[in-house]
């Protein structure tokens, strides 16, 4: 005669309309690895006195008044830190802001003197243009009396 295996579970969850912490253990000789919620193979933490199955972390986890307690504490602290950060930001933000300010007004200023420093190039330019004009003219007439005189 085949030799049955037992297999060990626990409940947690709901099952026929009841919510279930950690019911168990039961055994069974079914095949349970594939039946899922609220089904639990996995053996309860023996250091919990209340526990649940957290199905996304795949862990039990303590539910007892000293753990919510605790982990109340932590929230709280989490959210002074928070605000002490948040208030520390606001700050280096400020600070942050008024250098910003600073550079945009240096940027601005930089880009007034370099178009000033422009203009100031074009009008030399300008100046130096009738010069090199008139002596092209001159040389051009030079040649045009040479070839005439031929």
């Amino acid at each position: 005669m085949a030799e049955l295996n037992e297999t060990t579970f626990w409940i947690s969850g709901i099952i026929n309309g009841e919510y279930r912490e950690c019911d168990g253990p039961y055994i069974t000789t079914k095949d349970m690895s594939d039946k899922g919620y609220p089904y639990v193979l996995k053996t309860p933490n023996a250091n919990f006195t209340h526990q649940r199955y957290d199905y996304t972390a795949h862990e039990w986890v303590d539910t007892s008044s000293e753990a919510l307690l605790h982990t109340v504490e932590d929230i709280q602290n989490t959210v002074t830190e928070l605000k002490s950060n948040s208030q520390s930001n606001t700050q280096s933000k400020d600070e942050l802001d008024k250098k910003l300010d600073k550079l945009t007004t240096l940027v601005t200023m930089s880009n007034v003197q370099t178009g000033k420093l422009m203009q100031e190039v074009q009008d030399l330019k300008k100046q130096a243009q009738p010069a090199t004009q008139t002596t092209e003219t001159t040389q051009t007439t030079t040649t045009a009396d040479e070839g005439g005189n031929k």
